[in-house]
């Protein structure tokens, strides 16, 4: 199921991978619902919740005005409420906040000043089962004009944050020139923080239940550009997880930690990718991820752990390559299946042999197919179309019905272009019918010449498939 919540004008609405956003409420009479913390604009944070089978969204609550344009974190509890951090407007003090749940609502608290002696970015918060609270989050110092990762806690749920807002709290790692990103998780009463320095060294450390300081740091990895392409999850038989993607690798990696020992190097899929999420079935990892297709469009994707190795598979139906893409040439009356053209990133290799191009005159056809339904369209030209225009048609099981893509009108004299058919996979037309085109049946969409192109355009890639890189995930029952 895909599903449109809400539109967003903020930087990174969803946040960065280490920050989490996403959450299900486990126990009671709301057990099940989900609730999702976003960046509604570059100075306000909402929120949105969802019943199973989440089909249907609650209207959005803002209840952050004052934020500059960072992603917030948060963490939630056995009952329900949620502890959040965030970067605030113009100061960049990080504030903090509780939002109770009650009776099926959350009610805001006061709002507490957690750092004050600095700017502050990417905060992260984790709660243990006490109700300790820790924080930690990149602070940039203006004289030494350098990076560095603090870590404060509250023992009281959030009222006071070490010894005041002035606190710089526990350095965890030697300053760099270079934004750092910091994750942290409970592992029974241990805490871990795991974070990444000058871009490409992945580090963790442990402060021990009980303990009165942090463990030395252990390095995981050092590699090219992993920045905050990391995240980190606990299983139930207690092991941290940790899965990383650093841009130049080409891979989503794993190592995980048993308290004792850590795991050698995993690959757990061989593509691009980013926004790296993992989560714990059965004490099996499962990591979510967007693949980079290029040219600025992403698959959601995830990779599971089938005993010992590694499964990757498309995360949402009708996101994704293309089915099928055919061209059809209304001269010649031919169909030529270009679909493996189309999913790949060779320039201007998409076009009908016969032509030489997409489509050129009246009544030429594109057929995109897909074996469920799809939402959206993205196009990549290497020769833009010129003075021509199509039409956009779904059949319905008698007719093709011409619509207009709710993003509107493309009539391919763009470049590189994302047409949303629809809001989302649910919003696709009711009457959409399988249909059979060149002797192969599925859900197609034809874009028809209706005024032949002066220039013709030249494919390069298309793909069912939006610019859906940051992921967002809930830490489910295991």
């Amino acid at each position: 199921m895909h599903k449109l919540i809400d539109t967003s004008t903020a930087a990174i609405p969803t946040g960065v991978s280490p920050q989490q956003k996403l959450f299900k409420i486990a126990y009671g009479p709301y057990a099940g619902r989900l609730v999702c913390l976003y960046g509604k604009s570059v100075s306000s944070h909402a929120f949105t919740w969802a019943d199973p089978p989440y089909t249907d969204w609650s209207e959005p609550y803002s209840r952050i005005t004052d934020s500059a344009d960072y992603p917030l974190s948060a963490c939630i509890d056995e009952n329900g409420n949620l502890y959040v951090v965030y970067v605030q407007q113009t100061s960049m003090n990080l504030i903090f906040i509780k939002l109770t749940f009650s009776a099926g609502e959350w009610v805001s608290g006061s709002p507490v000043t957690l750092f004050d002696a600095g700017p502050g970015y990417y905060p992260v918060i984790a709660r243990n089962d006490d109700g300790d609270l820790c924080c930690a989050f990149a602070y940039y110092d203006n004289v030494k004009e350098e990076y560095s990762i603090q870590a404060k806690k509250s023992t009281d749920g959030g009222i006071t944050w070490g010894s005041g807002p002035s606190d710089l709290g526990t350095a965890l790692a030697v300053a760099s020139d270079e934004m750092p990103y910091p994750n942290l998780n409970f592992v029974g009463t241990d805490l871990y923080a795991v974070y990444c320095m000058n871009r490409s060294d992945l580090y963790f450390r442990k402060y021990p239940g009980g303990g009165s300081e942090w463990e030395s740091e252990i390095l995981l990895l050092s590699g090219d550009y992993i920045d905050s392409e990391f995240d980190c999850a606990v299983s139930n038989d207690m092991k941290l997880g940790i899965a990383f993607s650093p841009s130049e690798s080409n891979r989503v990696y794993i190592r995980e930690y048993d308290g004792v020992s850590l795991s050698g190097l995993r690959e757990a899929a061989t593509v691009a990718a980013r926004a790296p999420q993992i989560v714990y079935r059965k004490n099996k990892a499962h990591i979510f991820f967007a693949e980079d297709i290029g040219n600025g469009y992403f698959i959601p994707r995830c990779a599971y752990d089938d005993s010992g190795t590694f499964t990757s598979f498309a995360l949402v139906p009708g996101i994704g390559y293309l089915d099928k893409f055919m061209i059809y040439d209304s001269v010649s009356q031919t169909y030529e299946d270009k679909t493996e053209a189309a999913s790949s990133l060779d320039n201007a290799d998409v076009f009908h042999s016969l032509t030489g191009t997409l489509m050129s005159s009246e009544n030429d056809c594109l057929y995109l197919g897909g074996d469920e339904k799809f939402f959206c369209l993205a196009s990549v030209l290497s020769t833009v179309g010129g003075a021509g225009s199509v039409v956009w048609e779904y059949f319905d099981g008698e007719i093709w019905r011409s619509f207009t893509p709710d993003s509107g009108g493309y009539n391919f004299d763009e470049s590189n272009k994302l047409s949303n058919l629809w809001p989302d996979t649910r919003s696709a037309p009711a009457d959409w019918q399988i249909n059979t085109v060149n002797s192969v049946s599925k859900f197609w969409i034809r874009i028809r010449v209706a005024n032949g192109f002066t220039v013709a355009p030249v494919g390069t890639q298309f793909a069912a498939t939006p610019r859906t890189d940051f992921l967002t995930m809930a830490r489910e029952d295991q």
